[in-house]
């Protein structure tokens, strides 16, 4: 491509803007967020031809009551992040959203790096804190086709990607940096073991039997929850600095059964119900150099 990157990306935008505008003035029905998916799809994949960068947007599944971001963002084969997408009339402030949507930010905001975008308004958060300001489109994508969007949008966009494509984790150099580096990831997984013990069926419940006999005998869902999602980390740190994959949970538990058969228990419920792969992703560097 020729000109100055948000030029460049510019004319991306005007077919983002005229494909969604030929979809939502369509007579046809269809959900409003669906529609949003192909037309952002085509705007990374013209953002990654820009930029030389190899990104790759992955649908996720939901496994969890509250559902998973839209797309999991990875860049030159690593995980850096998610895409959560929202109806066009919802707008890109998750601070005031409400019923399922304000639940599901009450998680997300644990994420280190996640975009909202409704079409029309993008926000990138980092750690639950608002990046930059949102971007707010001069006109409507969704009625007003190229005209919605001006190179001023373009250059705001453009400045929006590139620090979500950039992230990469501040590396904790002492025991006190690495608790506060994983927090987020601590409340990640014990939110996911709430929900998963409302299930009966769940082998959450067993494990939660076998620990309370072992350490915990007055422990409830959240002390239990809190306990093992600390657990969980420490296995994945521990199998780390054994020099397992903690990317995959399999050679995780394997590394860790031999020796730590409480740790690769912990690990074993996980590979079950599949953790986070951002907090395997942020473990998996060397972050333990103190």
């Amino acid at each position: 491509m020729n000109g100055a990157p948000h030029q460049d990306l510019l004319k991306a935008l005007k077919i983002f803007s005229h494909s969604l505008t030929a979809k939502f003035t369509a007579r046809s029905a269809g959900q409003p967020e669906a529609q949003l998916k192909a037309p952002v799809e085509h705007l990374f994949s013209a953002y990654s031809n820009i930029t030389s960068h190899k990104i790759v947007l992955k649908d996720e599944s939901a496994v969890d009551r509250l559902g998973r971001p839209d797309y999991a963002i990875e860049n030159n084969g690593l995980l850096i992040g998610y895409i959560e997408l929202k109806e066009p009339d919802k707008g890109a402030n998750p601070e005031k959203y409400k019923g399922h949507d304000a639940d599901q930010w009450a998680r997300f905001k644990n994420i280190p790096n996640i975009i909202y975008t409704s079409a029309n308004e993008w926000a990138l958060y980092q750690n639950g804190v608002l990046v930059g300001n949102r971007v707010h489109f001069s006109g409507d994508v969704c009625a007003d086709g190229e005209k919605s969007v001006n190179e001023e949008n373009a250059k705001e966009l453009f400045w929006l990607l590139t620090e979500f494509t950039s992230w990469t984790p501040i590396v904790p150099r002492t025991p006190k940096e690495l608790a506060a580096f994983l927090a987020p990831f601590c409340r990640l997984i014990r939110d996911e073991v709430i929900d998963a013990l409302k299930d009966e069926k769940s082998p959450m419940q067993s494990l939660k039997e076998e620990i309370k006999k072992l350490l915990f005998p007055e422990a409830e869902d959240m002390r239990f929850a809190d306990a093992y999602a600390q657990t969980v980390v420490f296995a994945l740190l521990l199998a780390h600095l054994e020099k397992a994959d903690v990317l995959d949970l399999h050679s995780a538990y394997d590394t860790l059964e031999k020796h730590h058969s409480l740790l690769s228990r912990s690990l074993e419920c996980k590979v079950a119900t599949n953790i986070d792969p951002l907090v395997a992703t942020k473990i998996d560097p060397p972050i333990v150099n103190f």
